[in-house]
């Protein structure tokens, strides 16, 4: 998971869905490495990932459950500091990347009807599948 200076920017957002969904944590399965939260042992995450397959390095992170049969819900988000909205590779839209790509995930699973996602300022989103 990433920390970085902009966080900051997103903290009513952090805040509100720990409290809700608790906080993401990685643990070790074996030679697996998973996340999870207080509230939901099993979590998923789509990683995003710079360079080669053989020679890559982490640059994002979502994380997010499906909560029931229609909704999905967005945990958190990380992305490294150069690609946040102020970073210098700001232009490749990280995180708007991971956003799409869970919603083109969701609408291949039968029954999920939207994503929720709590932006920074704590302002809760259902973004309909």
């Amino acid at each position: 998971m990433f920390f970085n200076p902009q966080q900051r920017h997103v903290k009513h957002g952090i805040v509100e869905s720990i409290e809700r969904y608790g906080i993401p944590k990685i643990v070790e399965n074996g030679d697996h490495l998973n996340i999870k939260t207080d509230k939901f042992i099993e979590v998923q995450a789509l990683f995003a990932l710079e360079g080669k397959p053989d020679d890559s390095n982490l640059i994002g992170v979502l994380v997010y459950v499906r909560i029931n049969s229609e909704s999905m819900v967005v945990l958190h988000i990380g992305v490294k500091e150069e690609y946040s909205v102020f970073g210098i590779h700001s232009n490749e839209m990280l995180t708007m990347k991971l956003l799409v790509r869970l919603r083109e995930i969701a609408r291949q699973i039968k029954g999920v009807r939207s994503i929720t996602v709590i932006y920074g300022k704590g302002i809760i989103r259902k973004i309909p599948v």
